[in-house]
């Protein structure tokens, strides 16, 4: 079920990247369901594996691990250094990479590594996860219970006689409803994200930092250069 929701991904957040580097033309929202098929659907599953076994854990290393920009900043660093085989790792557990695949061709956990490197290099971010993993769990976190209170209140006024069955197709409806909406809002969010960042990383010139992304960049560098320059791009 999980690879389900990552193809999603894949193709939400393409379909963002792909406006966000060519508005204001018009580009085919099938565009992304075409590079899942022939090119990104082996990185695709092997991402939904990686994501759906190790997300949870990610998120506890992630609030309990020191961050080089935190207050306890030479601990982070140290960690970092020290922990590096483990840190690494879990850097490959995101759902940006699927952004990242769509911008720049490359596969899944050179993805990964890229979207890591641009988060860590964001002054706003603290950590090198995308802040749409945090929002992911703290949306299901909150609205799933807050819905189930209003569906129990709604039940005791309404059904006289509710059983369990009642229940299990409740969980099951508010869960599905509740986790595709929450999904696709933050795909889109990260689709607009890593295209921000990486731009981002052009815009001060960083191109030696961004020079092992460029040869493979699946974005015109026309496109880039006119972007950078302000025409044509809606500002």
């Amino acid at each position: 079920m999980y690879i389900i929701f990552y193809i999603v991904n894949f193709c939400v957040s393409g379909n963002a990247t792909d406006w966000y580097w060519y508005r204001p033309s018009n580009t085919s929202c099938y565009a992304t369901y075409q590079r899942f098929v022939c090119k990104h659907w082996g990185s695709v599953a092997g991402g939904s594996f990686l994501n759906a076994f190790f997300t949870i854990p990610t998120l506890i290393i992630e609030l309990i691990v020191c961050h080089p920009q935190t207050c306890c900043s030479g601990v982070g660093t140290t960690c970092y250094n020290r922990c590096s085989w483990l840190t690494c790792f879990f850097d490959l557990v995101r759902t940006d990479a699927y952004a990242y695949m769509n911008m720049s061709g490359i596969p899944f956990c050179n993805s990964a590594r890229q979207a890591k490197k641009i988060n860590e290099r964001n002054p706003t971010y603290i950590g090198s996860h995308s802040p749409m993993s945090h929002y992911r769990f703290a949306a299901h976190a909150f609205l799933i219970p807050v819905t189930l209170l209003a569906t129990w209140f709604i039940l005791r006024a309404r059904v006289w006689n509710s059983n369990l069955w009642h229940w299990i197709v409740l969980i099951v409806v508010i869960y599905a409803i509740l986790n595709w909406f929450i999904n696709i809002i933050a795909d889109a969010a990260e689709g607009l994200q890593t295209s921000f960042l990486a731009e981002r990383e052009l815009e001060n010139g960083n191109f030696k930092f961004m020079q092992r992304l460029l040869p493979s960049f699946r974005t015109p560098l026309e496109h880039i250069e006119r972007r950078l320059h302000g025409q044509g791009d809606g500002y």
